[in-house]
């Protein structure tokens, strides 16, 4: 991004997509003065050192994979990756070149949001507005579940002990369409002062993502001194408000409203016709922030630990289960096989089985997927036990 805008010697020297016409398109758009139709050749340019990779969920981990073994530093559009087993492979690969890597989670970055973390959790000089967080409200798997996720990962110190998952999926399609999630979080210690409540830092939150309705769009957190709103369009937002409870029982403290516009878009967006989707000047913050991180020499996701992630990659895989049944199947089948236990033998032949009779209703997009995970050598072994399996 410009560095008028971010405050950070950051800039865009190159764009991608499948087609160069449409790499041209965005170039011009935006001022890029070189394109490409593919990541080796991206790759090849001294000039960029940051990738940011937003292509297709099902090959983000086969993408940024090339660009940690080309030594360049990796921005991964949410989700991070599809399955606990990618995710843990990038961030140990990540590790072991030295490289930068990130979930590009641009809410996190949001001058709103951050308000709305001070708010909550406090400063060296100020007390957290809310007290205690006891519950959480937001509002499909892998396109919208994640902005809710997030809020409710921003909201506790502890990363969930628990996660139930719920949704619906078109009949005809076998697309999932809604669902909702809670979340249980674990108290960050066992002693209190005697006040409610008796587990300090633990709480519930209840998600809800769909594109079968249009819903408000807001996060709300509630506390015991307080609540706070993250105002629509909470993945986006510019607004938050907070209310504090007032003497006296049910009664509503007075509400203070913040509010951090954005940087307003320069002529030459506006000239293209502006961005395609609202509020996407936001996306200067997170380009800030990586900036930062590297400035720094830090080499380990901004704000989200890594251990934290593997939390997340756990809900992502709980959510795949409405969506993927059949790519949970081979992934279980692939643990049997490194695992060798015994025990696991019966449940490996289930899982091929189950795997079969899904196999026969694929469509041709999920064949070419499994094409791509077998030409990878992370799962060659799990594929030859399948092979096995079903002979």
């Amino acid at each position: 991004m410009p560095s008028r805008r971010t405050g950070n010697p950051l800039s865009v020297v190159a764009c991608l997509a499948r087609s160069l016409d449409n790499a041209r398109k965005f170039a011009d758009k935006h001022g890029i003065r070189n394109l490409y139709g593919s990541y080796n050749e991206m790759v090849r340019n001294e000039d960029v050192n940051i990738i940011y990779v937003g292509n297709l969920h099902a090959f983000r981990r086969e993408t940024a994979e090339k660009c940690l073994a080309a030594n360049e530093h990796v921005v991964v559009e949410k989700p991070f990756a599809c399955n606990v087993a990618d995710g843990e492979y990038l961030l140990g690969l990540a590790k072991e070149r030295d490289r930068f890597i990130m979930e590009g989670m641009w809410m996190q970055f949001l001058p709103v949001v951050e308000k709305a973390r001070e708010l909550m959790f406090g400063t060296a000089t100020m007390e957290p507005a809310l007290g205690e967080i006891a519950k959480l409200w937001g509002g499909t798997a892998f396109v919208l579940a994640p902005y809710p996720i997030a809020a409710a990962t921003l909201c506790f110190r502890n990363p969930p002990d628990a996660v139930e998952v719920i949704g619906q999926k078109d009949e005809g399609t076998g697309v999932d369409i809604q669902g909702a999630m809670i979340l249980s979080f674990p108290p960050t210690g066992n002693e209190h002062d005697g006040r409610s409540p008796k587990l300090p830092g633990a709480g519930i939150a209840c998600l809800s993502f769909g594109f079968s309705c249009e819903t408000v769009e807001e996060t709300s957190v509630v506390g015991s001194k307080g609540r706070l709103k993250i105002e629509t369009p909470c993945h986006c937002p510019t607004k938050v408000s907070i209310q504090l409870k007032a003497h006296g029982r049910g009664h509503a403290g007075e509400e203070q409203v913040f509010e951090y516009p954005l940087p307003v878009d320069a002529e030459e967006i506006k000239a293209a016709g502006g961005f395609e989707y609202p509020n996407s000047a936001g996306f200067v913050y997170k380009a800030a922030a990586v900036a930062r991180c590297m400035a720094a020499g830090n080499r380990c996701q901004y704000r989200i630990r890594h251990a934290k992630r593997r939390k997340d990659f756990e809900e992502a895989n709980a959510l795949r289960a409405l969506a993927s049944p059949r790519q949970l199947a081979r992934e279980r089948a692939q643990r049997a096989c490194e695992d060798g236990l015994d025990n696991e033998a019966i449940r490996m032949e289930e899982d091929a089985e189950l795997y079969r009779s899904l196999r026969a209703d694929a469509t041709q997009d999920e064949l070419a997927y499994d094409r791509y995970l077998d030409r990878d050598e992370w799962y060659e072994h799990e594929t030859r036990a399948i092979n096995c399996s079903l002979e």
